[in-house]
């Protein structure tokens, strides 16, 4: 997130953003699994991960560098 919105972000900044989308208030997008405070989030439809990277690319949201880094990929790939 920090990356994303170029200025530091706590995790308590965005907790509660992650948590809407796992309810109707965003469409059910997220699955969350493990216990309080140790929470892992994943798209409930695989599918939506690399929309949302297109979508924020072509939009200009985010650069094909961060897209990388998100992915794990070297820069030469």
């Amino acid at each position: 997130m920090s990356r994303l919105m170029g200025k530091p972000y706590d995790i308590a900044n965005f907790a509660t953003h992650l948590s809407a989308f796992t309810g109707s208030e965003r469409g059910f997008v997220l699955q969350r699994s493990g216990v309080e405070r140790k929470y892992v989030y994943r798209f409930k439809n695989p599918l939506l991960q690399p929309f949302a990277l297109l979508a924020a690319l072509s939009e200009g949201i985010i650069s094909k560098e961060l897209v990388d880094e998100i992915l794990g990929e070297s820069p030469n790939t």
